[in-house]
């Protein structure tokens, strides 16, 4: 229903392009989209304003962090309202001896395939009817999971996820899907060493257990391993709650299901935490 593309001008300007893909019976109204990302302004006041079916973010910063950037997008379209996380990743940072493994990769983060490699969307193909052509005739090992760690996340899901296991090496994508789920989530995958590789676990609606297969370029999924998603973590006391204005005080947070927190903000800061090593359902930092 979505897809977008990731550009880059003759001026070192990033673009982030969203494309959506639905039919309206007669002129679109109210068609409006908002980009977020976690504690930073994401796009600049230069942005041009949303033109169905397109919208655009020029990021404000000019630069994409090395292991990419978690992006929402809030799309509206009359009454209608959708959101999609996206994955945004610095296109010049996907390389690596050329596979379809790696065109697949490109193409899904929204970047464009050339004979050279990935670059910019508006710098290459950005069809994976390119990477197919790759593919023909070739003999893919089966991938083997061995482990995901960490395999119990709460229903926000979890970045940086390690998958371990055999013959990942031409693995182009994670695929992750509950039994009430219609469509699958794919996630897509970097740091593949052939043993093991890194990919985020997608946010969910519900608790329970799904299950986890790893994509082969012509679309074959392999593997049976399961992550379970349960509640969020929820924090219901702070000691001490007071501290002298110098700060660099330990602080202590307690609460429920604590051994999901990757991190915390203060003040608009990340902060360092020590997580849970027993039950104690305590972080401090």
């Amino acid at each position: 229903m979505v897809s977008h593309r990731v550009e880059k001008d003759s001026s070192g300007q990033i673009a982030l392009s969203i494309q959506t893909h639905v039919t309206v019976g007669q002129n679109p109204s109210k068609f409006a989209c908002h980009f977020s990302a976690t504690s930073i302004e994401l796009c600049s006041r230069n942005s041009p304003p949303p033109q169905f079916p397109q919208c655009t973010c020029i990021l404000s910063n000019g630069a994409l962090p090395p292991d990419g950037l978690l992006v929402e997008v809030k799309i509206r379209l009359g009454k209608a309202h959708l959101s999609e996380q996206l994955e945004v990743t610095n296109c010049s940072g996907i390389s690596g001896p050329l596979s379809s493994v790696l065109c697949q990769q490109c193409i899904k983060a929204g970047c464009g395939w050339s004979k050279s490699g990935c670059s910019w969307a508006n710098e290459g193909e950005g069809n994976d009817s390119v990477c197919q052509k790759m593919d023909f005739g070739k003999n893919f090992s089966r991938p083997e999971i061995s482990s995901i760690t960490p395999s119990v996340v709460s229903f926000h899901g979890r970045n940086h996820a390690t998958l371990s296991g055999r013959n990942l090496r031409e693995v182009s994508g994670v695929r992750i899907q509950g039994d009430l789920d219609c469509t699958p989530q794919e996630s897509p995958v970097w740091n593949n060493t052939g043993t093991s590789l890194t990919f985020h676990i997608p946010s969910t609606d519900i608790k329970g257990v799904v299950k986890v297969c790893v994509l082969l370029p012509d679309g074959s999924c392999h593997g049976n391993t399961k992550i379970t998603y349960r509640s969020a973590p929820s924090c219901t006391d702070i000691k001490p709650s007071s501290t002298w204005i110098s700060g660099k005080r330990k602080i202590t947070l307690m609460g429920s299901h604590l051994e999901f927190v990757e991190g915390i903000v203060h003040s608009h800061a990340p902060q360092e935490v020590r997580l849970p090593t027993d039950s104690s359902n305590e972080v401090r930092l």
